[in-house]
């Protein structure tokens, strides 16, 4: 038995050991420098270099600064003191020497992290929606914090790259200085591993009040949402068939800025007005008892209300001063007939929006919340003075810090009475603070959105009314973690979310991890790593739509890596995808080291998107009701669900994928329909695992639409696939040069294509502009065959910028729309003459392509209104002669 003083003896000397390995890490970051100047000015006034409190000062200014290590962070302080009897505008700086390996930075833009430039700058607000930039490499990482507790009016974070290291310089601007008075300044550099997702843990940690929901109920509406006034009962059922959770209960106000009249019944506003519709007579029972009736079926009701607009007229009449102002005294005009406001509740607005949230939650006691919008102005208010901004030589105010001082006001007391808030536009922590959850109206601004809802429920609100609209924002919510709203399309829609509906229920409550590396995906595909309540880990699965006509590299099974702790093992690793039925198990393999597991999934390749499951064993998901891994045969042809451009003499390529892992002898079948031509049966042996590619003829005796039919049988089981090829018969001819052409004309479908104001959508094809889209009228119907004729020497153009290496000539086509028509076109062919009778035809390009602003006959691929919409891509094929 060891004696009791060695055991303590041993214990001392390895406890001393740790402390010193941890001293001479925590200061292998030098400590900031503190400097103070006068805005517009380029020379610094006082500077602090040396850690602890240290006091200096001019004859006008007095500088207190704080720098100090604890733990693996330096946070530097600075309080400066007026001595002079006039206002000024003061930038404090922080200085921060950082390690010339690191390699790669990330802010809260959206766009994840990137690699580090030689030099570069990153502004809070307009650039990020956190006060942070963390810069990092593969062995360690810095994540330099503004405080969230003192109010910084600008924000930049300035790099740059020199022989001594990576320099960073933190500027705090537009802080104001009166005469005889005082303001400040921090910054927090926080050193952690080589990754940026423990730069945002750290802020999860020590400002949980910023990223949790002051008031968790409202997990309780975490999922899809619909907005509208008071819905038909029969619309609420169907739509709780999506999950439906929440509605935006809008346009009941007589306009902005009044949300509860004192009379009953009011007049809503119409359309022309900023209302919606017709407008329409509203009573408080008739608001009552649709609330009651929606509450009763589940879905909770947030009325809608907001803090920073108003009807003009009603500004004017009884708010005027609290118009925010431009810096030349401009009124600042915004929604429909309205203007911006100053919301702080020391000005008039502000205390009558206080009183009016007191009416409207004793008025209807039912609601789940309020729906806060427009919660998004963060510049300055050139009318008013809060005390700590200045720019342009005079006092003014930050409407972020407004909003922030009136939503702690009115927020404790929406939360005293158990409601929540959700909130459009809350773009910083400042704005988002005080609410509950967040949504997102639109794609625009969704990634950015997520890192203030961390934490926090985020609903993606879009407006799709097509399928491509719909595909596109299931796409975006799994990237983000967010809700997606309640499809406004048809059927066809409704189907392809519900087939998502698995994954977003698992997403209802998640947090975000913030393990280093938690998470490694595939090139070109987007997603993140989900803890939800039950503690099952879930990976969204977003691949970008190939790029590649190879099938065999689409068949391809991809890796995904998750890194997590011992703790947090996980044994049972599932697939969730709208192709899977059920719960599919999927292979993986685990190892430890560092006192973390490192798990390598096998993903099957996904046609559209998927999540990954790590599950914390339950009785809800034994082994035994789970899907077994595949471990069948997949078949992919090249062109994917497009049909296939391709010619006579030509070969087709496609891929057989072998999902076991033993080997398997296999019959495959190739089939040109119609009429059963060109028959082709090959045996083949695939290895475990393996992806073989096989060459298919083009063997049909004339050009046109022809479907080709794959199957492959092996011992009791079939698996088939069809792809459909337009086969070109027409090629132009040997030497061919673009001066050869005598006519280019270009055919189309087209639907809904506006004249008069709506008429100039200029058609471009390889960037050239060769007319406009022809128009049909307002008639709603496909007009079939409508023709731009080209002129020759633009002709000419186009075909020159079209060359392939293989001698082809490929034809890109676009239609501008600067007048934002919503139409659609579809069935592109060109036709090009050489001489007076010689006439060469292109491929076609059937699919449908369409200028959407959730429009009732929108359908394909979609773009926002206003885009350019990409037609399609057309080819004139060489000579396959010798």
């Amino acid at each position: 038995m060891k004696k009791p003083w060695i055991v303590w003896a041993f214990l001392l000397t390895m406890t001393l050991f740790t402390l010193t390995r941890t001293d001479a890490k925590d200061y292998s970051m030098p400590a900031p420098v503190c400097t103070v100047r006068e805005a517009g000015q380029p020379e610094n006034l006082l500077e602090c270099t040396a850690p602890g409190s240290q006091q200096s000062s001019t004859s006008h200014l007095a500088l207190k600064a704080t720098l100090a290590r604890k733990r693996g962070e330096w946070r530097a302080a600075a309080h400066i003191t007026s001595l002079a009897d006039r206002e000024r505008e003061m930038v404090v700086g922080f200085g921060v020497l950082l390690p010339e390996s690191l390699s790669r930075f990330f802010c809260s833009d959206g766009r994840g992290e990137q690699p580090l430039p030689a030099s570069g700058s990153v502004t809070y607000r307009s650039d990020c929606s956190l006060p942070a930039v963390t810069f990092f490499d593969d062995r360690q990482g810095v994540t330099l914090v503004a405080p969230f507790d003192l109010p910084a009016p600008g924000l930049v974070f300035k790099w740059m790259r020199d022989k001594g290291g990576l320099r960073v310089i933190v500027e705090v601007t537009n802080l104001r200085l009166a005469a005889a008075g005082k303001c400040r300044a921090g910054l927090i550099a926080v050193e952690h591993e080589g990754d940026w997702r423990p730069g945002l843990g750290w802020l999860v940690r020590h400002y949980p009040q910023y990223f949790h929901p002051p008031n968790p109920s409202v997990l309780n509406y975490d999922g899809p949402m619909i907005y509208d006034f008071v819905t038909p009962e029969d619309r609420l059922r169907r739509d709780l068939g999506q999950d439906l959770a929440w509605q935006e209960l809008g346009w009941s106000w007589p306009h902005l800025g009044l949300y509860l009249p004192e009379e009953d019944p009011w007049q809503r506003q119409p359309g022309s007005e900023g209302g919606l519709g017709e407008g329409g007579t509203v009573t408080r029972r008739l608001l009552r008892d649709y609330i009651h009736r929606a509450t009763s079926l589940g879905v909770g009701q947030f009325l809608y209300f907001q803090s920073t607009e108003s009807w003009a007229e009603y500004a004017e009449q009884h708010f005027a001063e609290s118009r925010v102002r431009t810096a030349n005294g401009d009124l600042v005009p915004t929604w429909v007939k309205c203007v911006v406001m100053n919301p702080d509740p020391a000005l008039p607005f502000g205390q009558h929006i206080a009183r009016q949230a007191d009416a409207l939650m004793d008025t209807f006691p039912e609601l789940a919340g309020f729906f806060w919008d427009q919660n998004c102005y963060a510049f300055y208010d050139f009318g008013h003075d809060d005390g700590i901004s200045r720019a342009d030589g005079r006092g003014v105010s930050m409407l972020e810090f407004a909003q922030n001082r009136l939503q702690r006001l009115v927020a404790k007391r929406i939360h005293a009475r158990g409601k929540a808030i959700f909130t459009n536009g809350a773009y910083t922590v400042g704005l988002s603070r005080y609410c509950d959850g967040v949504m997102s109206e639109g794609f625009g601004t969704t990634r950015r959105l997520q890192y203030i809802c961390m934490m926090k429920p985020l609903t993606l609100l879009a407006y799709d009314s097509s399928l491509g609209a719909a595909r596109d924002k299931v796409r975006l919510a799994l990237e983000t973690g967010a809700q997606p709203s309640v499809t406004l399309g048809g059927d066809e829609c409704r189907e392809f979310c519900a087939g998502y509906g698995t994954i977003f229920q698992l997403l209802r409550g998640k947090e975000w991890v913030f393990h280093p590396n938690a998470l490694e995906l595939p090139e070109r595909w987007r997603g993140n790593i989900f803890r939800n309540p039950k503690g099952h880990y879930v990976v969204t699965l977003v691949p970008t739509e190939s790029e590649t006509a190879d099938p065999a590299e689409r068949l391809r099974t991809q890796v995904v890596r998750v890194r997590l702790t011992q703790k947090e093992r996980r044994r049972f690793v599932y697939l969730l995808s709208p192709e899977v039925h059920g719960r599919r198990r999927v292979r993986f393999e685990s190892a430890s080291h560092n006192g973390q597991v490192e798990y390598t999934i096998r993903v099957p390749p996904l046609p559209a998107c998927g999540a990954v499951v790590l599950a914390r064993p339950s009785a809800s998901a034994r082994e035994e009701a789970w899907v077994p891994a595949s471990s069948g045969i997949e078949v992919e042809v090249s062109n994917g669900e497009q049909p296939a451009q391709i010619s006579l003499g030509e070969e087709v390529e496609i891929a057989i994928a072998n999902r076991s892992a033993e080997p398997r002898e296999v019959e495959v079948k190739t089939l040109w329909q119609p009429g059963g031509i060109g028959e082709l049966v090959r045996h083949q042996t695939l290895a475990g695992d393996d992806v073989k590619k096989l060459s298919v003829p083009v063997s049909v005796s004339q050009g046109g639409r022809w479907t080709l039919h794959v199957s492959v049988e092996w011992p009791g089981n079939k698996v088939e696939k069809t792809v459909q090829a337009d086969v070109a018969d027409s090629f132009l001819p040997p030497g061919f040069k673009p001066e050869d052409l005598t006519g280019l004309t270009l055919q189309l479908d087209a639907f809904n294509s506006l004249g008069d104001q709506y008429a100039n959508k200029p058609v471009r094809i390889n960037g050239v502009e060769v007319g406009r889209l022809p128009v049909t009228g307002q008639t709603l119907i496909w007009h079939e065959g409508l023709t731009v004729t080209v002129p020759i020497e633009t002709a000419r153009q186009v075909m020159e910028k079209g060359p392939q290496p293989s001698g082809d000539y490929l034809l890109s086509v676009t239609v501008d729309n600067p007048v934002n028509n919503c139409f659609k076109v579809r069935s592109l062919r060109a036709r090009l003459r050489l001489g007076q009778n010689e006439e060469i035809l292109s491929t076609w390009s059937r699919e449908v392509r369409c200028s959407d602003a959730g429009w009732l006959y929108a359908e394909g691929k979609s773009v926002s209104l206003g885009q350019a919409v990409e037609a399609g891509s057309l080819r004139f094929f060489a000579s396959r002669k010798g």
